[in-house]
């Protein structure tokens, strides 16, 4: 090999190495963005509003906080011991200590212990006059494996006494999202009515459409105070 093709192997070394990175980059960058539009198709959008709903990361599922230092989640989520509690914001507020009550197929609760420098927003339930086509918002942390706060919207459909279901207009109800909340708008205030049990009909790639949740009407709010209030170390599996 000569001097003069010995340059131009070398030249063309360099050529190639600078394409084969802008090749990596590009697809780096269209990954990136997949990843990320997936989560906001899954979930509708990121927010940061309702600051009660809290992602458990023991179980993947959500949950709700209610009192100071008490946590509503779905039943299928009680296996949460020792489940590191985050907001929003994805800033560690807490872990779970007790299981209080745990209703089958139904509610479970969680006393957890606060972080010194962070602290729950807690959400009294209100027993919401449900009925069907209001609208409802869904909040949960769906977003697998981003671990995303974000809602989807939609609307009321076969209200029941203890159920209720959301047909989603906008975001879909994924898996992790069980645990999380259903709120109805009333008084240009949000009002927390359900919490989620989990998908109805159809699901695909762990997402549904539908919603089914856990009405909070009066006798669950009263299930829960009375559970709080009661509690003397045994786990309380009445149901509301």
């Amino acid at each position: 090999m000569t001097g003069a093709s010995l340059g131009k192997t070398r030249e063309r070394r360099p050529r190639l190495f600078r394409t084969l990175t802008k090749i990596f980059i590009f697809v780096g960058v269209l990954g990136i963005l997949a990843v990320v539009s997936v989560g906001i198709y899954v979930r509708g959008r990121r927010t940061k509003e309702f600051p009660a709903v809290v992602h458990l990361s023991g179980p993947y599922c959500s949950g709700v906080a209610i009192g100071p230092a008490e946590v509503l989640t779905a039943e299928h989520c009680h296996a949460a011991a020792g489940s590191h509690i985050w907001d929003g914001e994805q800033a560690h507020v807490a872990t779970t200590t007790r299981l209080i009550a745990a209703c089958q197929n139904e509610l479970a609760i969680w006393r957890v212990a606060l972080d010194s420098d962070r602290v729950l927003f807690p959400l009294v339930p209100s027993d919401a006059d449900l009925v069907d086509g209001i609208a409802v918002d869904i909040v949960g942390f769906g977003a697998w494996p981003l671990r995303i706060k974000g809602h989807a919207v939609g609307s009321a459909y076969e209200a029941a006494p203890k159920t209720w279901k959301a047909k989603l207009s906008a975001g879909r109800a994924c898996k992790g999202d069980s645990g999380g909340a259903g709120f109805t708008v009333k008084d240009a205030m949000p009002r927390l009515a359900g919490i989620i049990e989990g998908g109805v009909g159809s699901i695909n790639a762990g997402c549904a459409d539908d919603v089914l949740l856990h009405r909070l009407n009066a006798a669950a709010i009263t299930w829960a105070t009375q559970s709080i209030a009661t509690y003397s170390g045994t786990t309380i599996t009445t149901c509301p």
